[in-house]
């Protein structure tokens, strides 16, 4: 058998508890520190050769009429080709409606613009002396564009003049 001994003595459990938390501590304030030095580096502002740089100047909103008017004076009928005449006119008719009256109908086709035309005249403020020539402006157009009939130079010109007298005569939007 065995020798029995007799019980060792209990062994201290002294862990270094309050230099292992102090010394957690001051890490923690370093990486803090280091941490919030690097943030300060990367959001930091632009340097001041950028800041002093001059402003950029933009041009003012161009009014749509004056842009209409402008580009209607460089369109003019052309017996040779309608077609392109009344592409170029419809465009400018549809860009103008789009900014005058912020509409997005820049990608109407001919026959959406005219319904467009007929049901909203009142609502839109369109004056009903306008409504009628623009109406055979477009009917004018499609029959340009789709059915190649060739319009003379006097109905084009005709149809040039309504888009220009309906940019004249809208009123400004409220």
């Amino acid at each position: 058998m065995e020798d029995i001994h007799e019980l060792k003595p209990l062994m201290g459990m002294d862990f270094p508890w309050l230099s292992i938390t102090l010394f957690s501590l001051i890490l923690l304030l370093i990486l803090g520190g280091i941490s919030a030095l690097l943030w300060k580096l990367i959001k930091r502002k632009k340097p001041k050769a950028a800041a002093t740089a001059p402003p950029v100047k933009t041009k003012p909103p161009v009014d749509p009429r004056e842009q209409a008017l402008k580009a209607l004076k460089k369109l003019s009928p052309q017996a040779s080709d309608p077609e392109s005449f009344y592409i170029k006119l419809e465009q400018i008719l549809r860009t103008y409606l789009s900014a005058h009256y912020q509409l997005g109908i820049t990608s109407y086709t001919g026959s959406e613009l005219s319904q467009l035309f007929q049901d909203q005249a009142d609502h839109q403020g369109i004056n009903p002396r306008h409504l009628k020539p623009l109406l055979q402006v477009l009917n004018h157009g499609e029959q340009a564009k789709f059915a190649k009939q060739t319009l003379t130079e006097v109905l084009q010109a005709t149809d040039h003049q309504a888009v220009q007298d309906f940019v004249n005569g809208t009123p400004l939007p409220k």
